[in-house]
C-alpha cells in the first residue's frame, strides 16, 4: 500500500507488507542467532559478544581486505560496532518513507552497512583468523538484507556511499558462500547502476559537504569501474560502467588532494603512509584491468569485422600492430610496481608488531595484483591462439615458440604463488583465488 512520508508528503513510495519485521526485531533476532552459534559446544558468551565479533571483523578487514577493497571509512565503521552495545540500542524502524535525516534511517543504514561488512569478512576468513566465522556469514547477511528492506525504495531514490558499499559486500558474501554467480552479480550490478545513475564518473558528481563521504563515492566507483574491466576482460558477465554508456567523459581523478584518509591515522598500525601504498597499487591493479579489457575488446572488434568483411577487409597490419601496442602497454604496467610492493622489506616503523601487520597487508595487495597480471597475460595469450592473431605478441606461429610463451607465464605465474605467505590467498575468498 501507499504510504506518505509524514515529513515530506509530496513524496510517496510502497511499503513491504507482511513481513512482519522492524529494525529492532532484525537488531534482536541478530544477536541471538550470533550468540547461539558462539555457544556452540559449551562455550560461554556476555553480553558483549556480538559487538566482539563486529570488532574483530572490522580488524580482519582493515588489514587483510581493505588493500584490495579500500572503500570503507575505518572510523563509520567503528561508530557502526557501537550498535551492539547495550547503551546504544538502535531506534524504532519500520518500512515506510523517511526523510534524508531522520535519524532512524541513519541508525538502520549504519546497521545494514555494519553487517553487510560482517557478512562479507566472515565468508572467507579461516577459522584459524576467526572462531566459526563461516557459520556466522548467513544470520549477518540475512540480517543486513532484513534491514535494508526497510528503506530499499528511500535508498534507491537517495543513494550515497553506503547504499554502493552494501551492495558491493551482499555480492561477494553471497558469491563466497553459495557460489551463485548471477545472484551475487545482481547485488553487484544495482551497485553498478547506481555509480551510473549519480554520475561518479564526473569529477563534479564527487563533490559533497563531508569530506569522507566525497572519498568514498570515489573510491566505490573506481572499485566498480575495475570489476567491471574484469568482467570485460575476462569475458563473463555484462559490463555496466562501461564509457560508451557515460552522458560524459570520464573525468574522475584517481585520487584528490582534498581526500580525507580513509583509516584512522591515530593507530599505529596506519603509520609510515600505509594507506597511500595501499592507494598506489589499488589505483595500478585498476589500471592494469582496463589496460588489459582494452586489448581484448580490440581483439573481439577486429575479429567481428574480419567475419564481416573476409576478404573485403584488406591489409589487416595496422590494425594488428594497434593491438600489438595496446598488449605491450599493458605488459609494461608491471614495471610501475612500487618499490615498497616490490622488496616488503622497506615498512617505514620500527615497532616489529607494526611491520607485521602492514606486511600482511601489503602481501595481500602484491599478491593480488601480481597474479591478476599473470592470469591476463594468459588469457590474452589464449585469446591471440583462438583467434589467430599470434603477432599481436610478437609471436610467429611455429607451435614451440607459443609452448615456450605459455611455459614462460606460467612459470612466472607459480613463482608468485610460491612467495607469498598462503594465508593472504586464503583471505581473498573465491573471486580472489579464481
Amino acid at each position: 500500500m501507499p504510504v506518505t512520508s509524514p515529513k515530506n508528503p509530496g513524496l510517496t513510495f510502497f511499503t513491504h507488507q507482511g513481513l512482519g519485521y522492524d529494525s529492532s526485531t532484525i537488531h534482536a533476532n541478530l544477536i541471538a542467532r550470533v550468540e547461539s552459534i558462539l555457544a556452540l559446544k559449551g562455550s560461554s558468551t556476555n553480553t558483549t559478544a556480538t559487538f566482539d565479533v563486529v570488532q574483530s571483523c572490522i580488524n580482519l578487514f582493515l588489514q587483510y581486505m581493505f588493500p584490495n577493497t579500500p572503500i570503507a571509512h575505518e572510523g563509520t565503521l567503528r561508530a557502526g560496532a557501537s550498535l551492539f552495545l547495550l547503551e546504544h540500542p538502535p531506534a524504532m524502524l519500520k518500512t515506510g518513507y523517511l526523510a534524508h535525516d531522520d535519524s532512524h534511517l541513519t541508525h538502520a543504514k549504519s546497521f545494514t552497512l555494519i553487517t553487510a561488512l560482517c557478512a562479507f569478512v566472515t565468508s572467507v576468513m579461516p577459522d584459524s583468523l576467526l572462531r566459526r566465522g563461516k557459520l556466522l556469514t548467513v544470520p549477518f547477511l540475512q540480517s543486513s538484507k532484513a534491514m535494508l528492506r526497510l528503506y530499499e525504495e528511500y535508498d534507491l531514490e537517495q543513494p550515497d556511499s553506503s547504499s554502493i558499499t552494501i551492495r558491493i559486500w551482499h555480492s561477494g558474501a553471497l558469491q563466497n558462500t553459495t557460489g551463485w554467480a548471477g545472484a551475487a552479480w545482481h547485488h553487484h550490478s544495482e551497485a553498478s547502476l547506481m555509480a551510473l545513475r549519480l554520475h561518479l564518473y564526473d569529477e563534479r558528481a564527487v563533490a559533497r559537504e563531508s569530506a569522507v563521504e566525497s572519498r568514498l563515492l570515489r573510491a566505490n566507483f573506481w572499485l566498480l569501474y575495475l570489476a567491471d574491466k574484469a568482467a570485460e576482460g575476462l569475458e563473463n558477465r555484462t559490463s555496466i560502467l562501461n564509457e560508451r554508456l557515460f552522458e560524459s567523459n570520464l573525468t574522475l581523478l584517481e585520487h584528490s588532494e582534498e581526500d580525507e584518509p580513509l583509516l584512522d591515522e591515530s593507530r599505529d598500525t596506519a603509520e609510515g603512509g600505509l594507506e597511500e601504498r595501499i592507494s598506489v597499487g589499488f589505483r595500478l591493479k585498476t589500471r592494469i584491468w582496463a589496460a588489459a579489457a582494452g586489448v581484448i575488446t580490440e581483439m573481439k572488434a577486429h575479429v567481428r569485422r574480419r567475419e564481416l568483411l573476409g576478404d573485403a577487409m584488406g591489409s589487416q597490419s595496422s590494425e594488428i600492430a594497434h593491438i600489438a601496442e595496446l598488449n605491450l602497454r599493458f605488459t609494461a604496467l608491471i614495471y610501475e610496481l612500487p618499490p615498497w610492493l616490490q622488496l616488503l622489506a622497506n615498512i617505514d616503523t620500527t615497532k616489529s608488531s607494526v611491520v607485521a601487520y602492514q606486511a600482511k597487508c601489503l602481501w595481500t595487495l602484491k599478491s593480488n595484483i601480481m597474479t591478476t597480471y599473470h592470469c591476463l597475460r594468459l588469457v590474452i595469450l589464449q585469446r591471440c591462439l583462438e583467434t589467430d592473431m599470434v603477432e599481436v605478441l610478437g609471436l610467429t606461429r611455429q607451435p614451440l615458440a607459443l609452448a615456450m610463451r605459455k611455459l614462460e607465464i606460467v612459470q612466472d605465474f607459480i613463482r608468485e604463488l610460491d612467495l607469498v605467505p598462503f594465508l593472504c590467498y586464503k583471505v581473498q575468498g573465491e573471486a580472489g583465488v579464481s
